[in-house]
C-alpha cells in the first residue's frame, strides 16, 4: 500500500465538489442552511485519527513505555487512514 497522493485527494475534492454543486443547483431552488456545528463530528473523527496515528508511530518506533504492535493492526490502521483521507477530501470538496 502506498501513501495517498496529494493530487489524488485534490482531484477527489474538486470532482465531488463539482458534482455536489450541480446536484444542488438542479434539485433545489434555495440551498438549505447547515447548522454551524455540522462539521463538528468530522472534526472529532479527524482528531481521533490523528491521535491514533501518533500512538501508532510511537509504538512502531519502539519508544519506552509502549508495547509492540501487531503487523495486522498496522495494516488495518493504514487502510483506515487511507480511507479516511479520501473520505475527508471528498467531504471537504462537497462542503466547499
Amino acid at each position: 500500500m502506498k501513501p495517498s497522493r496529494a493530487r489524488d485527494l485534490f482531484a477527489a475534492a474538486v470532482v465531488l465538489g463539482a458534482l455536489t454543486y450541480v446536484f444542488l443547483v438542479f434539485n433545489y431552488q434555495d440551498l438549505p442552511r447547515f447548522p454551524p456545528t455540522a462539521p463538528l463530528s468530522l472534526l472529532i473523527i479527524g482528531l481521533v485519527e490523528l491521535q491514533t496515528a501518533s500512538i501508532t508511530r510511537r509504538r512502531l518506533q519502539g519508544r519506552p513505555g509502549t508495547r509492540p504492535i501487531l503487523p495486522l493492526t498496522v495494516a488495518r490502521l493504514a487502510a483506515m487512514a487511507k480511507a479516511g483521507s479520501l473520505a475527508g477530501a471528498a467531504l471537504a470538496g462537497a462542503w466547499a
